[in-house]
């Protein structure tokens, strides 16, 4: 008599090793899908940590330009401020005014709020320097701080003597 299998019937069992290869089929294909999956993350963390750092370098270099330029204007105006003042050694706030005003710090050095002129005094001729402040009008009230604690007060005073585009005097 010949066996026959019912059509639906599952196929005859062969034993453990079968179910214990796809098992490992099975473990082995979510292990490399883990690992695809990991491998791609990295990659694309990678690449995005590679253009945002492309990105902050860009803005560092166009910082770093910007303040170059800054720097540079800056370095010409008190060039030319040292030039005016070599030219008129006596000058005053008055004439300071003429010089600063067609500057226009504001709009071209955002970052200074005006130029001032420290004159050097002996300190025995502080005293002329005072009274002759006073009779040109000048509001005058000095108070001597020391730049460092150890200075040595018999040591020439750097006394601001103008401040522009205020106009005042100290």
């Amino acid at each position: 008599m010949e066996s026959r299998s019912h059509p639906n019937a599952p196929p005859p069992m062969t034993g453990q090793p079968v179910q214990r290869g796809a098992a490992w089929m099975a473990a082995l294909a979510v292990l490399l899908v883990w690992v695809l999956a990991a491998a791609i993350s990295t990659w694309l963390y990678q690449r995005a940590q590679d253009d945002l750092q492309q990105q902050l370098q860009h803005e560092m270099d166009l910082a770093e330009r910007r303040l170059d330029s800054a720097f540079e204007r800056y370095g010409a105006l008190l060039l030319a401020t040292r030039a005016w003042l070599h030219a008129n050694p006596g000058a005053g706030w008055r004439d300071a005014r003429e010089f600063v005003g067609p500057l226009e710090l504001p709009e071209r050095y955002p970052a200074a709020s005006g130029l001032a002129f420290a004159r050097r005094v002996a300190p025995a001729a502080v005293d002329d320097w005072l009274a002759e402040a006073r009779t040109r009008g000048l509001p005058v009230d000095v108070q001597y701080r020391r730049l460092r604690p150890d200075a040595d007060p018999e040591r020439d005073r750097f006394i601001i003597d103008w401040i522009e585009p205020s106009g005042q005097s100290v």
